[in-house]
């Protein structure tokens, strides 16, 4: 994006429009511009990971499945069980689970796409599922400017209330789910 400023004009445009047409309250155009700023950090260059190598990091937080994160993957599933894409394709649209299409395009019939974060169309042709899985545990690992929440965290989160938003076995069919997506 820092290098095709039409796109970033597009965008801007396009929330700009979105929070004038919107029937949401105030509050979540606020929190779409801070998203956007959020994206526009992370395209500058200000991410976390920029690709060197770390030394493995083992995360145990709370009662949750512990993971070891490799730089910017967790190489090994949360769980035994593979995950399920179906079940994953379910967990990205619900509302009250993933809801992954209020910041990204999906490549399904949604009410609701935004493009606050990535399309994620082809997303299985550009990450192994060990880069994906990270991305959903907690995002904020790879990239600290993103907005996108922790699904499996929840360490220094004060709304989890000692509960992740989603289980180690969604995140395994989230990852499964996105990595059909070629």
């Amino acid at each position: 994006m820092k290098n095709n400023p039409e796109r970033y004009l597009a965008m801007i445009r396009s929330v700009q429009r979105w929070g004038r047409d919107s029937w949401l309250p105030g509050g979540l155009i606020l929190l779409s511009l801070g998203m956007l700023a959020g994206l526009l950090l992370a395209a500058a260059g200000c991410s976390a990971a920029a690709g060197g190598a770390s030394a493995p990091v083992t995360v145990q937080d709370g009662n949750l499945v512990p993971y070891t994160v490799v730089g910017i993957e967790i190489p090994k599933p949360l769980t035994s069980k593979p995950g399920d894409p179906a079940e994953g394709r379910k967990v990205a649209v619900n509302w009250l689970l993933g809801n992954c299409s209020v910041c990204h395009k999906l490549p399904i019939p949604a009410r609701f796409h935004d493009m606050i974060g990535p399309d994620l169309d082809g997303v299985g042709s550009r990450y192994p599922a060990s880069v994906l899985r990270l991305r959903v545990v907690d995002a904020k690992r790879f990239n600290r400017a993103t907005l996108m929440p922790a699904f499996y965290k929840v360490q220094g989160l004060h709304l989890a209330q000692g509960k992740p938003l989603l289980t180690a076995q969604q995140v395994e069919d989230v990852v499964a789910y996105l990595t059909t997506l070629k």
